[in-house]
């Protein structure tokens, strides 16, 4: 692996870890156009993601999951679509109340130390909607399955709850049931917060039920 921060040609060809880790293997792109700052964290980005995918290389290279005791850390797994549907703004804050929300997950398989990346949408039925993407993990006990995630994303309040801020926080947790053909049903508890970035700073809780489909994606 050679890199650059002064701008010559940087190539990660030996860089090992999940595709979507890969993104600074591109001879001539944007590490080449010369040493501003931006360049020079970018390289520096590389580099980690550079290293990190090297670390993994013996815990990951065969998907392997980590035992803890009776629960199982998982590695490489398929890729899964979450569609849930349930309560928004749980705790149904004065002048909106309680809406119906539903929710649209994709949490890709392919896993760096044990970690993967996942994007969603819900939205409620005054209009409100809340784009995100974070990491999450699996932790399986028989069936048994929770999964924790953690992402940040944008909210467009429409009708509904006024949260301070465009930019939010999304952190909650999955508990499931695994089938003999690896999808899953489940309930999700989440929590929407600005995390104090506005002195308004309501929060917002979510409960929903949740149906996980298997993708066996070429990737």
């Amino acid at each position: 692996m050679t890199l650059s921060l002064r701008g010559e040609p940087t190539s990660l060809e030996n860089t090992t870890g999940p595709q979507w880790l890969r993104t600074c293997h591109n001879r001539g792109g944007p590490l080449s156009s010369g040493p501003t700052m931006a360049t020079r964290f970018a390289a520096v980005l590389c580099l980690i993601a550079a290293a990190l995918g090297s670390g993994s290389a013996h815990a990951q290279s065969s998907g392997s999951d980590l035992m803890l005791g009776p629960v199982r850390l998982a590695g490489n797994e398929p890729s899964y679509l979450d569609l849930g549907a349930g309560a928004f703004d749980l705790q149904g804050h004065p002048g909106t109340g309680t809406l119906a929300e539903g929710k649209a997950e994709f949490r890709y398989g392919q896993k760096l130390f044990y970690i993967g990346p996942a994007i969603g949408l819900l939205a409620n039925t005054k209009g409100g909607v809340f784009g995100y993407a974070g990491f999450y993990a699996d932790f399986a006990l028989g069936p048994v399955v929770l999964t924790p995630l953690a992402a940040v994303g944008g909210y467009h309040r429409g009708g509904s709850e006024d949260l301070g801020e465009v930019f939010q926080f999304r952190t909650g947790g999955t508990v499931s049931y695994q089938f003999d053909n690896q999808s899953r049903l489940g309930v999700q508890f989440a929590h929407i917060s600005n995390a104090g970035l506005s002195s308004h700073n309501p929060g917002e809780n979510e409960l929903l039920l949740t149906y996980a489909i298997p993708l066996h994606l070429p990737f």
